[in-house]
């Protein structure tokens, strides 16, 4: 499979040398080869060592024009999309991303296709989770700053030493 890729990937290439102006390029061929490079580089580097994916600040491209400006994005960015697919879906993950490449909307915001792509198996990206997480949090802090004006703490005595302090509550 390895070696297929690796040949699409030079039919991409050739395609993507003739293009004479940055307004011509073909969306699709750009999706191919960040899928392809993004393959690659997770054979070259592995599944990552800590679960943490993709964030906002991450610096995609917000345009299609963009992935020509710094060739290293094909690889960096096409590895921060397909690593947390291929990590927990396999080859099946690698079989998708093949045939389900993101749209020119997608290509603008990859957290996007990310979403769509573990979302089809049943599963959450990391930023989705972390947007559970955040909200659970907000729920949960909501709760004490609640029971804290219905239940506020009533000082009787403070005293300070040395900056050792005390505290005596009702």
């Amino acid at each position: 499979m390895v070696q297929e890729i690796g040949q699409i990937d030079l039919g991409i290439e050739a395609s993507l040398r003739n293009v004479k102006s940055l307004d011509d390029i073909d969306p699709r061929l750009v999706a191919m080869k960040l899928i392809s490079e993004g393959i690659g580089e997770y054979f070259d580097r592995g599944p990552r060592r800590h679960r943490q994916y993709y964030h906002e600040e991450y610096r995609w491209p917000r345009s299609i024009q963009g992935f020509f400006r710094e060739e290293e994005l094909y690889y960096s960015a096409g590895y921060e999309v397909v690593e947390p697919i291929i990590h927990k879906l396999g080859k099946l993950g690698i079989a998708y991303l093949i045939f389900n490449l993101p749209t020119e909307s997608e290509l603008k915001n990859l957290g996007v296709y990310q979403d769509r792509v573990l979302n089809e198996f049943g599963l959450l990206s990391q930023r989705q989770i972390n947007q559970k997480e955040l909200e659970e949090y907000n729920k949960r802090e909501q709760q004490r700053q609640e029971e804290r004006r219905k239940h506020p703490i009533k000082l009787q005595n403070a005293s300070c030493i040395m900056g050792m302090c005390s505290l005596r509550t009702e």
